[in-house]
């Protein structure tokens, strides 16, 4: 195998091996290992990310992708303390106000996520959508906060459904786990189907 080009993220060293894989270089992948490399299948099988070669503590090797990353963006992204799961079950209503329990994926977030979660977990429609985000935002909704909604909506349902994927696997608890998969990604390509028509307008 032969050395080729080589790019660093801030906790992995990247290669370009010269034949059809590359390879991440990971000091920090250690015991950790094993939920690395099953993320990554699992994103695979999405169709998400690149083929896992091999995974061994402190080396991943991927199927190598001609492309090249994405450079970020100067936008200013607003951080807020989120709950990061908003399907109506954890929702409670003690008959004079609503209660929100089960913080177990609490987090500094966009509140794009859980705006975007409380609309794909919930299934609201365009017009309910519209009324919560211009309830949230006190103003009338701007097309271009619409797009963003869109498309953390598709992360979110993305997210979601590979989730679901490796709980399919892992789960112990006594669920239809196959079915919530499936679910999961009808939903994301019919927002990400969505969200490519809005960016095409």
């Amino acid at each position: 195998m032969k050395p080729g080009r080589q790019t660093a993220s801030i906790t992995a060293k990247n290669v370009a091996s010269g034949v059809d894989i590359g390879l991440i270089v990971d000091p920090y992948c250690g015991e950790d290992w094993p939920v690395s490399g099953n993320a990554s299948r699992t994103a695979h099988e999405a169709g998400i990310s690149p083929e896992v070669i091999a995974a061994r503590p402190g080396i991943m090797v991927l199927e190598f992708i001609g492309g090249r990353t994405l450079t970020e963006q100067a936008a200013p992204v607003e951080i807020v303390f989120g709950h990061n799961d908003l399907p109506a079950a954890n929702f409670t209503d003690d008959g004079r106000r609503l209660w929100l329990i089960d913080y177990d994926y609490r987090a500094f977030n966009s509140p794009l996520f859980d705006r975007g979660g409380l609309a794909a977990n919930n299934s609201l429609n365009p017009g309910q959508e519209t009324r919560m985000l211009e309830e949230y935002l006190e103003e009338e909704m701007r097309e271009q906060r619409w797009i963003f909604h869109q498309g953390m909506k598709c992360a979110l349902l993305l997210r979601e459904s590979i989730w679901s994927m490796a709980s399919e696997i892992h789960s112990g608890l006594d669920c239809d786990c196959r079915a919530y998969p499936e679910e999961n990604l009808i939903r994301y390509e019919a927002a990400l189907n969505q969200f490519m028509t809005l960016n095409r307008a």
